[in-house]
């Protein structure tokens, strides 16, 4: 019996250590991104090498670093025509249009609640399209 109690601490303690490890490397993993992340940042705030791009940026009272290097660059193929640049600076800017029909915070409520007289036709609309469809 007293074997047969060791044997199971063991398990238990082996278990244990395994369930350590992974959350060491675990949080090991989340340390090298973190760090990733600040590295980064920290080569982005460095000052650009370009005097050329670092004069303008100076004019614009931006930070002649590389952030505002690639930003400038972004702008200047925007300006160009590039369509990849121009949807970069939309969504950058936070105008990114919304996927799907924005019906406001309706999607949490019974429909019985719902105040159909403040809602305009689309919204009803979309309102009607999704409890048909089995929403809730």
């Amino acid at each position: 019996m007293n074997d047969t109690y060791e044997s199971l601490l063991e398990a238990v303690f082996a278990e244990d250590s395994g369930a350590k490890r992974k959350s060491k490397a675990r949080a090991k993993g989340k340390t090298l991104q973190k760090t990733q992340s600040e590295i980064l940042k920290a080569m982005l705030a460095l000052e650009t090498d370009d005097d050329e791009q670092k004069k303008t940026l100076e004019s614009l009272g931006v930070e002649p670093n590389y952030a505002g290097q690639i930003n400038l660059n972004v702008v200047r193929q925007a300006a160009g025509g590039d369509m990849e640049a121009i949807r970069y600076i939309r969504d950058t800017i936070g105008e990114k249009p919304r996927n799907g029909f924005d019906i406001g915070n309706l999607d949490d409520k019974p429909f019985e609640t719902i105040d159909l007289t403040s809602l305009t036709d689309s919204q009803l609309k979309a309102l009607a399209a999704k409890k048909w469809r089995g929403g809730t």
